[in-house]
């Protein structure tokens, strides 16, 4: 097992960490890959009542949506030997492997910029991170953001710019993991992102509490079935 890999494996939440979350209104977006949660909170950010914490990865930007991902705006995008460096000295609220690839963080910096602003913070994270939190924060707002259906999720994933067939296998294989790991957990609201307008207002209705449908956690199930069949 490679350093990182084992700091990853090894790492948990700090004191500070936990009180920081106990004081923080915090609002967790999820999604399987191609699932629209960067479009979502893109325009939840215009409403200016949100304060977007950038997560650090170890992966390279990529494309979306035609434009290519911007240090300091989309992710911060470290190397492995700084990630590393980070998980050794306690920086990171949570952190977490995707794709069995890459590595995600939510910097305790970044969150404490966050609760600066006096705006909510709100969080592009993987399950397994939600997870993390939760346990820290039980009231923790999730929204776990889902296509209407396979072939669209299909679509959305062929026009992300070029993906081998390997990395598109193990964006897939992640997927169905998510899936099931969100579908056993109750405290999931599920949402599905078809029309865009209407999926913005329904994000803001489950930031302020109401319940979802269950509309979202059907159509989710289907899709884990469809990938598992």
């Amino acid at each position: 097992m490679s350093p990182l890999k084992q700091a990853v494996d090894d790492y948990q939440m700090s004191e500070l960490s936990q009180d920081l979350l106990a004081q923080s209104p915090i609002v967790m977006l999820v999604s399987i890959t191609g699932g629209g949660k960067n479009t979502i909170i893109g325009e939840l950010l215009k409403t200016n009542k949100y304060h977007y914490v950038i997560s650090h990865t170890t992966r390279q930007p990529r494309l979306n949506n035609g434009q290519l991902e911007e240090n300091g705006v989309n992710y911060w995008f470290i190397s492995e030997d700084e990630m590393l460096d980070k998980l050794k000295h306690g920086d990171f609220i949570e952190a977490k492997w995707v794709h069995e690839s890459y590595v995600y963080g939510t910097s305790i910096d970044e969150l404490k910029t966050a609760l600066d602003t006096g705006k909510m913070p709100l969080l592009e994270i993987d399950v397994q991170g939600v997870e993390e939190i939760q346990r820290a924060k039980p009231d923790a707002t999730c929204i776990f953001i889902v296509p209407p259906d396979y072939e669209t999720w299909m679509q959305r994933l062929s026009g992300r710019g070029e993906v081998v067939d390997e990395e598109l296998n193990k964006r897939i294989i992640t997927a169905a993991k998510e899936l099931k790991t969100a579908l056993a957990n109750p405290s999931f609201k599920f949402l599905v992102n078809d029309d865009l307008e209407l999926a913005i207002k329904s994000t803001e209705q489950l930031i302020d509490g109401e319940s979802a449908t269950a509309d979202g956690r059907n159509i989710a199930r289907q899709l884990l079935e469809q990938i598992l069949s």
